[in-house]
């Protein structure tokens, strides 16, 4: 090596001068990540200061709702005890009934309470009413549209009404039964529980008393005689309905009687009681 190169000196690798440059320039400014971060906090905060404030509106509506709903319970509630209480018209007894079955006395007329329904249940019965009872067994000849009776050489018994009268004639008997009940609770009580259905058996009643009376008379004496033919029947219907049930008891019980020869012979019967006259 010549003493020039000795004498030289050294240069420094470029590589190391870039190093140098890049330690001693300035540094560029970055985003602050603490800023971004609290930027993102107070938008985060302004959220939940809305999310606050819907809740709180929520929460705020639905108190409102259920005090709504419990005062309309409560009105509802009131509506349904006191809508048990019944006023007992004039002339009208009433039984109360608690889960179908008669408790205490029959109710007088007034302003009467009981527990709302299913609970309670007051049946009102008409005392004062007059009812009727029609027995068309021995007279109707349609039971699906009533007829008079129609003239005919003979009888279909699945379509003509008669009975058989005990000298072995035939007539026609209409029985009407009017009668209003005993103001007895007993009584009442027997009408309304002592049968499925009374209608049925008072009518069973009256048609069994014609059929009865009508075999222990003669038909003339049946067509001519009726008030007696009447009497017998009233008392008839009496007994069977007290067999029954003793405890059924009327106030009044009257019966109508209408009778009538076949048409067929109501020309020989006019002729007999002309020639007796």
């Amino acid at each position: 090596m010549s003493d020039d190169e000795k004498q030289a000196p050294d240069v420094e690798p470029q590589g190391d001068d870039i190093s140098d440059n890049e330690k001693q320039a300035p540094d560029v400014e970055t985003p602050n990540a603490e800023e971004n971060t609290g930027e993102i906090d107070h938008s985060h905060g302004q959220t939940e200061v809305i999310d606050d404030a819907r809740t709180r509106a929520l929460a705020e509506a639905l108190q409102s709702s259920f005090i709504i709903i419990r005062v309309i319970m409560v009105i509802l509630a009131v509506v349904f005890i006191f809508s048990g209480i019944t006023t007992v018209e004039t002339g009208t007894n009433a039984l109360k009934l608690r889960f179908g079955e008669f408790i205490g006395e029959p109710l007088e007329p007034g302003l009467r309470f009981a527990w709302p329904y299913p609970i309670d249940e007051i049946v009102e019965i008409k005392i004062a009413q007059d009812r009727e009872i029609e027995s068309g067994i021995g007279w109707f000849t349609d039971e699906e549209e009533p007829q008079p009776p129609q003239p005919s050489p003979s009888f279909d018994p699945e379509y003509d009404g008669y009975t058989v009268t005990g000298d072995g004639n035939t007539i026609h008997v209409k029985a009407t039964m009017n009668f209003s009940l005993a103001e007895d609770s007993d009584a009442i009580k027997a009408y309304e529980f002592g049968f499925s259905s009374v209608t049925d058996f008072l009518n069973s009643s009256l048609d069994n008393a014609v059929f009865h009376e009508s075999a222990r008379r003669s038909a003339f004496d049946a067509t001519t005689d009726t008030t007696s033919f009447k009497a017998d029947i009233q008392n008839r219907v009496r007994k069977v309905i007290e067999r029954n049930n003793p405890e059924l008891k009327f106030k009044e019980l009257k019966i109508a009687l209408e009778t009538l020869v076949p048409l067929e012979v109501q020309p020989a019967v006019d002729a007999y009681g002309t020639v007796e006259q």
